[in-house]
């Protein structure tokens, strides 16, 4: 009777533990997802295969960079003006004008 009552018991303890441990398996995406929401991330998880090899993207690097088409830090490409069509006359009496009329929501203090 005991050795039946043990082994009943130790099957159902088998058991739940067997339960308990299927609970937590879960998939590379499940836990993906999970790692988002605890991050307070919002953004939606993008599954992505690589079209290229790395040897592929490294050479791909390399020729940008002899290019010179790779930027560092703030090496930026430098934006001319364009031209104004305005004398410097035109500038300041518009501003007179502007500075003259009411449409102005800010009256000072």
């Amino acid at each position: 009777m005991i050795t039946t009552s043990r082994a009943f018991a130790f099957s159902l303890l088998v058991l739940a533990a067997g339960a308990a441990s299927a609970q937590t398996y879960a998939s590379d995406t499940n836990q993906r997802d999970a790692a988002n929401v605890t991050a307070r991330n919002n953004y939606p998880v993008v599954p992505f295969t690589s079209t290229k090899t790395r040897a592929e993207v490294i050479a791909e690097l390399k020729q940008a960079q002899n290019a010179g088409l790779i930027t560092n830090g703030n090496d930026y490409p430098i934006v001319r003006q364009a031209p104004s069509q305005k004398s410097r006359a035109d500038v300041k009496r518009e501003s007179t004008e502007a500075r003259s009329s009411t449409t102005s929501l800010y009256q000072g203090a």
